[in-house]
């Protein structure tokens, strides 16, 4: 099978483009892969398992992509990464691959970024009628945020106009999609490949003092602000140090925060780093913070690279985050955030051999649930079954056409010789019609 990949690939700061990386050994073992993006550079050791073409959407050469058996676009929440991915799904059908079970804030920021805020307000209305017209007007203008838009009018629907099937990866949309939908949907756990074995903690990492790490986008649900609190009010917290990694919608505020609480000495903020870095930081700390609320329905290569580690981690009971093994989490209440956050770390520290096996179960769980193979034996059983599908639609598609131009010309006199020549020629085009009783 010919398969063309869209997503973004490393280096962008994507969690997407990390997935994408992680499973082409994987998909190149089933298919002829070709990635395409619309980045200028991308890292060459993507070339060892695939052709990469670029594009923009708007000078893309469909005669190159028409030669693929199937498109797979891969659709998150940021516009700069998935923008022009979204752009060409809904000219060329393919399969939608969901990283986000909320697309409020992808839309918004990319009606925003090509400066049409009509374009906008006119799919709220499309979809949600009045209610959701007012909603983005009251958004545009400044007295609601996409956040309060977020779980009511989630627009995604809209990423699915022109898809010929959909992939998901929690249980959870997978059962609201089979309720709105009528396409082919496939599910599978967001896949992992446990890369760097589960490295034993260095000798460096014994505490106290003891690591906390959080790191990746760190966007308005990631909770920065209640970790510094709890952080910052908590009884001993002269035995914790926070390392922090990663992008941050607004660094000023953060450091704001860490005086404002006292943390300057407590807390590091580092930014991006590359992969080896972040690893090594994974590896010398003893528990991850990965919080989420409002979750977007998503499910954490984040949480997969914690468990790689052998890390335990505090997560907030809420999401896919919610339907995670009691043994592999510590779980944050929404209404009870910082309680928990220090009765947590106080529990580190007078037993981190507990939480040292959380961090082990954790790991088997990714190894026994997360499997790249099975992901893409998935995928790949939706995209054949979408194919399939595809084919009949279009075969009895020309059924009716050939029906009609016939009887315009005989009526209902056709000739029994016409009438099987052509349902021959439509079967040819679309074997998949015939059956065990044809």
């Amino acid at each position: 099978m010919k398969v063309a990949w869209f997503s973004p690939l490393p280096p962008a700061r994507s969690g997407v483009a990390d997935y994408s990386m992680s499973l082409l050994p994987e998909l190149s073992r089933h298919a002829s892969v070709t990635l395409w993006t619309d980045q200028a550079v991308w890292d060459p050791i993507v070339e060892e398992y695939a052709e990469v073409r670029q594009y923009q959407p708007d000078t893309l050469k469909w005669e190159a992509l028409n030669r693929a058996d199937a498109s797979i676009y891969n659709l998150g929440n940021h516009p700069v990464f998935h923008g022009a991915i979204w752009q060409v799904s809904r000219q060329h059908a393919g399969i939608v691959v969901l990283h986000e079970r909320c697309l409020q804030h992808f839309f918004m920021g990319l009606y925003s970024q090509m400066n049409d805020p009509a374009g906008y307000a006119s799919q709220m209305e499309r979809y949600y009628g009045r209610e959701g017209a007012s909603a983005a007007r009251a958004c545009l203008d400044g007295r609601w945020t996409t956040d309060d838009l977020a779980e009511r009018f989630p627009l995604t629907l809209l990423a699915l106009e022109n898809a010929s099937g959909v992939f998901v990866h929690t249980v959870d949309l997978f059962e609201r999609l089979k309720q709105e939908i009528e396409l082919p949907i496939g599910y599978a756990p967001l896949p992992h490949s446990t890369g760097c074995d589960g490295n034993e903690p260095s000798s460096e990492s014994k505490g106290p003092p003891y690591r906390l790490i959080l790191f990746g986008h760190l966007g308005f649900n990631r909770r920065l602000d209640a970790v510094l609190e709890a952080l910052g009010t908590l009884e001993g917290r002269e035995m914790f140090r926070l390392d922090i990694y990663g992008t941050c919608d607004d660094r000023e505020r953060v450091e704001s925060q860490l005086r404002k609480h006292g943390l300057v000495a407590h807390v590091s903020v580092n930014g991006f780093v590359s992969k080896q870095e972040l690893d090594r930081a994974l590896s010398l700390a003893h528990l991850a913070i990965n919080l989420r609320y409002p979750s977007m329905g998503e499910s954490s290569l984040s949480q997969l690279r914690i468990w790689e580690h052998r890390l335990p981690s505090l997560v907030t009971r809420t999401g896919w985050y919610a339907t995670l093994p009691e043994d592999a989490v510590a779980f944050v209440g929404v209404e009870t955030e910082i309680a928990d956050i220090h009765n947590h770390l106080w529990a580190l520290a007078s037993d981190p051999g507990r939480f040292a096996e959380m961090g082990e179960t954790g790991y088997r769980f990714l190894r026994e649930h997360h499997s790249p193979q099975r992901y893409v034996e998935a995928l790949f059983k939706l995209t054949e079954s979408s194919l399939e599908s595809e084919s009949v639609s279009v075969a009895f598609d020309l059924a009716q056409r050939a029906g009609r131009a016939m009887a315009g010309l005989w009526g209902d006199r056709i000739p029994e010789e016409v009438s099987r020549k052509a349902a021959l020629e439509i079967l040819a085009l679309s074997p998949d019609l015939l059956t065990p009783d044809s």
